[in-house]
This record gives structure tokens, sequence and C-alpha cells, in this order.
């Protein structure tokens, strides 16, 4: 028998008790559509108007079609709506289906319903139109349009297939979250674990008790019985966490899943609330590695769960993780905990790219990782790293490319292929021959050289080797890249994005602030290791950044006080007669306004968009 310690059963207690209060709380899914948050306008676009409201209806038929629908097609319902009154604000269909949407309600029948696979086939095509027009607001429309078409036939290979080659045309990352406001139906959920009569709070406090005790499972007992944990294991994945902008750095972020038999199509879920970039990132990982194990279509129902349980989790950098986690699930394979992975996952099994690298391959080595995968399209980033920290961080982990899942599998997995196992072995007598050695000397040795050679042969994806090897060739980069030199520069601005950023509303900031002499000093010395390494089409940001934190100082060091952004009309009003004051405060903001220029071209100019992916 278990016995819970008073923790673990006010945990459970309290667990218990939020369900039956939440209940009372919602009492259906609930959405708050905000077409005006979409990237685009109906007038920005160069569709004719009649394009516009006709695709407007179609989506508002469609979204009347879904409305009575399960969870998904609620959801579905909402994000094609959103769409229609972003394309048509004053569509009357759409407007009274937004009211009535909005409390719940079912949405009147449309005339005729409209097919799921031939609305996909027409969004498919219309986002192909909008790509090739071109502009910024055509392409963020295609972008969305894209995402909804995938969503409704995600089974019809031609939308998909179209749907990939769109994707990266458009250049636009989508977010459903701010348009929809999606929040579950907590009474629903409750009863689907309760059934529909209405338990007193002593009876689902006991219920949700024998629940989680069956979870944990009973080790007195043998064998799980039907309905408990029959495999789990463990994935490392990786984030980037940051401290009031002042500190950044990456972290190992463990993420828990196990499997239990169900007699429903199989399905993924996660134990606590994340973004809905994550919601995505997991039911592409669970679709591929349905493809990978197609005999597991039915019959599990996997749960994920992280270490961390109550940081905000958000992004699609575990999705790569995630697809591993399920698969090994899936096949009974035994993975190895000392393997950490980063990547978004795409529907055919690419691993693609991510932001942070550097932070994150430095995570995994203070963590005690021995290896590390990052995807094939960041290998840029792996060679940059000596730049911003030192040649011993490509020693100090073994660092690999993926570029498919398979290749994250046998990463990951305890047994390797042999050629892959014998290449880290080979890596493995490196790092112990140059083990408290002076990097650069070692690296000038024909036998070490040989040795990561050996290492390449054998691991053609090992980026630790070949950077090593290129380094002791005089041939790693002098400069970082466009990217990464925004980034970095931005991060070194870090303590001073308070004087620009609003409050949250219950912490409401200072009009007046005050930066100690270490975070200047910091922030300083950071640029300064910066300057000869930013490459030359980042430049310009660069020392706009770096000239409005000069000013700050200076404006500090005269009058012992910066002001808040929004406070600059009060604090000018205030000291109106000192000119001294007034002009420092125009001239910085002034260096301001250039910096926001610069932003604003990263923003709207495609081909200096497109440069930076480059």
């Amino acid at each position: 028998m278990i016995t819970l310690g008073m923790s673990g059963m006010r945990a459970i207690l309290l667990g218990a008790l939020w369900l039956v209060g939440a209940s009372g709380v919602l009492a259906q899914d609930t959405f708050n559509l905000n077409p005006d948050e979409l990237p685009f306008s109906a007038k920005e676009l160069q569709l004719e108007d009649a394009s516009r409201a006709q695709l407007a209806q179609l989506l508002t038929d469609f979204a009347a079609t879904l409305s009575t629908g399960d969870d998904e097609d609620r959801r579905l319902c909402a994000r094609a709506l959103v769409i229609a009154l972003g394309l048509d604000p004053k569509n009357r269909s759409a407007v009274l289906a937004k009211a009535r949407f909005r409390h719940g309600d079912a949405l009147k029948a449309p005339s005729k319903k409209v097919d799921r696979e031939a609305l996909a086939q027409h969004l498919a095509k219309t986002a192909s139109m909008l790509v090739d027009l071109g502009d910024t607001p055509d392409r963020a429309l295609a972008a969305y349009l894209i995402d909804l078409a995938y969503k409704a036939a995600p089974d019809n290979e031609d939308v998909v297939y179209e749907s990939e080659l769109l994707k990266p045309e458009t250049k636009m990352t989508v977010s459903w979250p701010r348009l929809t406001g999606y929040r579950p139906d907590i009474t629903k959920a409750h009863q689907q674990v309760h059934g529909n009569k209405t338990a007193s709070m002593v009876d689902q406090i006991m219920e949700k008790t024998k629940e989680m005790l069956e979870e944990v499972g009973n080790p007195g007992q043998g064998r799980p019985s039907a309905g408990t944990v029959l495999n789990q294991t463990q994935v490392n994945g990786l984030v980037v966490l940051s401290t009031g902008g002042d500190m950044i750095g990456g972290k190992v972020m463990e993420i828990n899943a196990t499997v239990r038999e169900t007699s429903a199509a199989t399905r993924a879920d996660f134990t606590t609330d994340v973004a809905e970039d994550m919601m995505i990132s997991k039911d592409e990982a669970l679709r591929l590695a349905l493809i990978k194990v197609p005999e597991a279509k039915r019959g599990k129902r996997i749960r994920l769960s992280f270490d961390d349980k109550y940081s905000h989790k958000a992004g699609g950098s575990a999705g790569t993780a995630f697809c591993v986690a399920m698969i090994s699930l899936l096949q009974d394979l035994s993975l190895d905990p000392t393997v950490a992975m980063t990547g978004d996952i795409s529907v055919d099994g690419d691993v693609q790219k991510v932001g942070g690298i550097g932070q994150k391959v430095r995570g995994a080595t203070r963590a005690g990782m021995k290896y590390v995968g990052v995807p094939g399209e960041n290998k840029a980033d792996v060679s940059i790293m000596p730049l911003m920290g030192s040649l011993n961080d490509l020693v100090a982990i073994q660092i690999f490319s993926l570029d498919n899942v398979d290749e994250a599998l046998d990463l990951a997995k305890q047994e390797r292929p042999s050629q892959l196992d014998a290449g880290m072995k080979k890596f493995a007598e490196f790092q112990e021959i140059v083990k408290g050695k002076f990097l650069r000397n070692e690296l000038r040795s024909p036998e070490n050289q040989a040795l990561l050679e050996q290492t390449l042969e054998l691991a053609p994806n090992h980026l630790s080797a070949r950077y090593l090897l290129d380094a002791a060739k005089g041939k790693l980069p002098r400069r970082l890249t466009h990217r990464t030199s925004i980034d970095e520069s931005f991060l070194a601005f870090g303590p001073m994005l308070v004087l620009l950023t609003p409050g949250d509303g219950e912490n409401p900031r200072s009009d007046l602030y005050t930066f100690t002499t270490s975070q200047l000093r910091g922030v300083m010395d950071r640029y300064k290791k910066l300057e000869n390494k930013v490459h030359p089409k980042a430049a310009d940001i660069f020392f706009g950044l770096r000239n409005f934190v000069i000013k700050v100082e200076v404006f500090q060091d005269q009058f012992g006080e910066v002001p808040h952004f929004n406070a600059h009309g009060k604090y000018l009003a205030y000291h109106r007669k000192d000119l001294k004051r007034v002009n420092m405060l125009d001239d910085l903001r002034e260096q301001w306004r250039k910096v926001y220029n610069q932003l604003t071209k990263l923003d709207y100019d495609n081909k200096f968009k497109e440069e930076l992916l480059k």
C-alpha cells in the first residue's frame, strides 16, 4: 500500500478542490475573438473587395458548419471566424456569428454546408496567389490561410504538400492565441472524468484521489493493472531563460512521457497548461510518431509533463524532443539520459531551425549532458559559438546536427548505430587527450587532427569535430551572422528595456530609474566585446543601441535619474525651465527614434528579412 505524506495528500486535495470550484466558473469553451490583432487589415490587402467579401462569407459558413462539433472543431471555428472578420469587418453573418460564438451559443446553420476538403484546397490556392502578390499584409493573410487549410484537412496530402511549400514563402509566424483567446471548458473536462452526475465535494475528492493513486501505481502489487502506467521515458529538451532583461542563459528542460492502454484512438496530452505554439508542436510530433509506428494509431494515451511545473511553457523548439519521446514509448526504446536536443519538427519529419543555439548548448554543458543535438539549419550558429564564448565550448560537449527525426532518435537511444557510436568514442578520446591543456596548441597536433577526422568519417554530422578542424586550419568565422549580431546586440541592451516597456498594470513602473554602476559597465563591456564581431549589415542597430546606452549613462551622470519614456511629457513639463535637461532628453529620444526606424525596417522590408534569415 502507498503511504502519502501530508504534502502529497494536500496536493491531491487541492487538485480536487480546484476541479470542483472551477466547474462553477466556466460553463463552456470561451473565445474572445480579436480581429484587430491580425497582422493585416482589410484596407491593406490587394485582394479585390468582391474577393475579400466572398472569402469572408465562405469562412463564416465554414465556421457555422463547425460550431456544433467537438472542442477541436470549435477551436477551428473560432480561427475561421476571426479571419473572416479581419477580411470583412462589416460582414453581417460574421458579426452575428461572433456575438453568438462569444456566448457559447450555436451559430445559425449555413444555407449550404462547407466541405472541409474543398475549403482547404480553396484556401491553399488563395494563399498561393497572395504570396505571389508579394506585399507584407498579403503574405500575412497567406500564412493564416495556409494554417487553416492544414487544420481543416490534415489528411489531404495535396493540401499538406502545398502548405509546406508555401510556409517558407510567407516569412510570417502564425499566432492564434491572441486572436481567439481560447479557454477550455472546465465543466466539460470534469464531466469527462466523473460523468454527468453532480457528485458531492467529498465524492469528487475521493474520486480524484483514486485517480492520482492509480497514476502513481502500487509497487507492492507486482505488474500494473490495466489503466495504470505501462511505460515511461524522459527526454531532455532545451530552453532559453531570461531574468529581468539582465541575464539570459540556456537550461535543460526534462520532458517526462508516460503511455497507458486505452480503447480509443491514440492521443497525447500535457499535464499542465502550455501555449498554443507548443500544443501545435506536440500535435505535429504525435502525427509523425504515428506515421513511424502505424500499428499504434489506436490503443495508447501519452501524457507529457515537465520537471519545472511552474514556469510558462511556450515555443515550438521542443517538437523534436516530443517526437523522440513518443516514438521511444511506442517502440519500447531506452534513451540515453545524457543527451539533450532542440528543434521544431515539420510534418515530414525534418528538424527545423530555432533560436538561442549558443545559450542552449552551453546550458546543456552546465547540466552535465554529454551530447546535444541541434537542427542542421543551425550549423552556422554553432560555428560562431567560440566568438561569444570560447573554443572550449566545442570540446566540453559533443554537438551533432540533426536533419530529421531519425537522426535525432539515433542520437538519443541507448543502442545507437555502430558507426555513430564509434564516432562518439573517437571524440571522447580527443576530449580526454586535450583535457586541462591549451586547446589551440593541441589542435596543431597531427595526431589530434587525425582523431577529429576519424570522428567525422564515422559521424559526418559531428559539429564539434568539424568546427574544431576548421579552427585548426584557421577557417572559423571571424564575424557573427546577421541574425546573431542583432540577437546579441539586444541581449546586451537588456537592462535598458525597463525605460521603454510598459508596466503590467499590477506592478506599475516608477517614473524614474537609476542604473547601478555595475549594470552600465556590464552593458558597455558586452558591446565592447561585440564591436569587432558584428555583421556589417547589423551595424546600424548595434551602434544605435550602444549609443542609446551611452546617452542614458551621460543623462544619469548629469541628473542622477532617467525618466521612463511614458513619463517624458510630465518630466519635461516639470523641468521646462532647465534647458540643458530638456535638450539632453530630446537627444535621448532622437537616438531611440533612430533605433526604432531600424526595427521598423526589419518588420516591413521583405528583402531585409530574407537576408536576415540566410
